[in-house]
């Protein structure tokens, strides 16, 4: 048996035009295969529809954690949320050297919480925009 090559999360970061995000206690990235078209004809072999792949979706990116409002690289995310305007996005993997995701988007939705007895937290979404690109 030979033992897992895994990596720890600790120390992942989201970076918004140039500035990490402090305090972000997750960072997830989706993307999508893009659309399915169908294809299915009176030839198709054996009555099975038939696709191909259409436009391919970059996704998005969600992030939650401490909302810290007197911290202007957490507070350009609302701001350009509110002037809809895109930025680049890179996001780094902990020991890993140089393993990066890196793209352009715009802050789909961001929210903050504020349960009682809980912690004021802050989650969002960046949709992607264009191809992102990863390097390692």
């Amino acid at each position: 048996m030979t033992a897992s090559s895994g990596i720890a999360a600790l120390g992942t970061t989201l970076t918004w035009n140039s500035n990490t995000v402090p305090e972000l206690d997750n960072i997830e990235m989706t993307g999508s295969r893009g659309e399915r078209i169908d294809i299915t004809n009176h030839d198709s072999d054996d009555s099975y529809r038939e696709y191909v792949l259409g436009l391919l979706d970059g996704g998005s990116i969600n992030f939650s954690g401490n909302f810290l409002p007197a911290t202007a690289n957490q507070t350009a995310l609302w701001t350009d949320h509110y002037s809809r305007t895109a930025r680049t996005w890179v996001i780094t993997f902990p020991d890993t050297g140089t393993a990066t995701f890196t793209g352009s988007g715009v802050v789909e939705s961001i929210q903050v919480s504020a349960p009682v007895g809980g912690k004021l937290s802050v989650s969002g979404s960046i949709a992607i925009s264009g191809k992102p690109t990863f390097a390692a």
